[in-house]
């Protein structure tokens, strides 16, 4: 890789689901941001639009973060956003749907 970073693109209806509210998810369940990166591509960064008070939210989110130990979090506009290929799509959820039908299968195989 050269310069760039892996990165997921969220969208959400605010009238469902405040950014503020995706960010305390996303410091509960992704911890790691509290290791310093090995890689440019793997860094912890939260992309934001500067125009809607995103940026503002998280800029707070990690500073708060930062109260009680080091954390490892950039917060930067976004540039421009790729699209992985196809077979990264949506890659957890092909992920537990082949790992569910492995497990049918032992299941199957164990009545046997």
């Amino acid at each position: 890789m050269l310069d760039s970073s892996e990165a997921i693109l969220i969208e959400y209806d605010p009238q469902q689901l405040s950014y503020s509210e995706i960010l305390d998810m996303w410091c509960t369940k992704f911890a790691h941001f509290r290791s310093k990166p090995s890689k440019r591509q793997y860094r912890h960064v939260l992309f934001c639009q500067s125009d809607d008070g995103e940026r503002e939210v998280a800029v707070a989110k990690v500073r708060a973060l930062e109260r009680t130990s080091p954390v490892y979090v950039n917060v930067e506009e976004p540039l421009i956003f790729y699209r992985a290929e196809e077979h990264h799509q949506d890659f957890f959820l092909k992920s537990r749907a082949k790992i569910e039908a492995s497990n049918r299968l032992r299941m199957t195989l164990r009545m046997f």
